[in-house]
């Protein structure tokens, strides 16, 4: 993936991940959601603010399009967190 953990850290990192100088090819709408995916949502959730939904709205995502995502960011960290948490590891084909 390009970042120091062994799990991709979202699902914005699967295509983008913004440890990566891919990140400087990426369009407007890209780098909006890897800011809001994985920056911000999965890497410190505290700092969230209504400022962030607005950035992705006027990158033209609807309100159902941010609930979305911020569902399936939440399952993926969820389901991150349990799997480290019982030391479950990944599987080879995922292994870089």
């Amino acid at each position: 993936m390009g970042s120091d953990s062994s799990r991709p850290l979202s699902p914005a990192g699967l295509f983008l991940d913004a440890s990566t100088t891919c990140q400087h090819s990426a369009s407007g709408v890209d780098r909006v959601l890897a800011h809001y995916d994985v920056e911000k949502l999965t890497l410190a959730p505290w700092e969230m603010n209504q400022s962030d939904v607005v950035a992705l709205r006027e990158q033209g995502f609807s309100d159902s399009a941010i609930l979305d995502i911020n569902q399936v960011t939440g399952y993926y960290a969820f389901a991150n967190r349990l799997a480290d948490g019982l030391g479950i590891e990944l599987e080879a084909t995922h292994k870089e």
